[in-house]
């Protein structure tokens, strides 16, 4: 009886506000906000590699951000990014080659690279991961030749 009597505009700025809310709230505790604020990207001109819309990323084993994660490989890192509709407090992430440590590729059923930059573990899933790793081992390739 009581939603019957609510006016609809109500319900829809209730339903954004959550959904504001609750994005903020995952960038906060899953650490994306601090990695943005120490990894940021900045404006310029971008050779874009290879990207990758759609797809799956964990952060710290707190937060997975599924099917949302957009990954562009470019010749000096990773631009990672989310779905629109995800964007309070998520500002796009600049991850240099050298920023990444300890790294881990599973090539099994799931494939995901799993490595760390400081404190925070990152792991990434599916088609990315397997071509963010051939770069790195390219990278690596091509250092030891020079």
């Amino acid at each position: 009886m009581i939603i019957n009597q609510l006016n609809p505009i109500y319900l829809i700025l209730g339903f954004i506000t959550v959904w504001i809310g609750v994005s903020a709230l995952i960038s906060l505790i899953g650490g994306w906000y601090r990695i943005a604020k120490q990894f940021p990207l900045t404006a310029g001109n971008v050779d874009i590699i290879n990207s990758f819309s759609w797809q799956s990323l964990n952060l710290n084993r707190r937060c997975s951000y599924r099917s949302c994660v957009n990954i562009k490989i470019i010749d000096k890192g990773l631009i990672i990014s989310t779905a629109f509709i995800f964007a309070v407090l998520h500002s796009p992430i600049f991850l240099a080659w050298d920023s990444m440590s300890d790294l881990e590729y599973k090539d099994s059923w799931l494939k995901r690279l799993t490595f760390c930059l400081g404190q925070d573990k990152i792991v990434i899933y599916g088609k990315a991961a397997k071509a963010i790793y051939q770069m790195i081992c390219f990278k690596k390739t091509a250092l030891t030749e020079v």
